[in-house]
């Protein structure tokens, strides 16, 4: 299976993640292995959460506009 973020969910997570680094402080982990995404194929397209594995917080960015 092949993932991808639309222009769409790239600005809403680098968006989300600009806003965690303010919130608590730079990356952690290898190659800032901090952040992450978590994808859910359904039917009609893929729900995709932004993770921050610092303090476990997670973010729907899904363009359901895009299905």
């Amino acid at each position: 299976m092949k993932f991808e973020l639309n222009e769409l969910e790239v600005k809403r997570f680098d968006k989300w993640k600009k806003h965690q680094l303010k919130k608590q402080g730079g990356e952690i982990g290898m190659a800032g292995g901090r952040f992450g995404l978590k994808f859910f194929p359904t039917g009609i397209g893929s729900v995709v959460y932004a993770i921050d594995s610092l303090n476990e917080e997670e973010l729907d960015i899904t363009d359901y506009d895009s299905w």
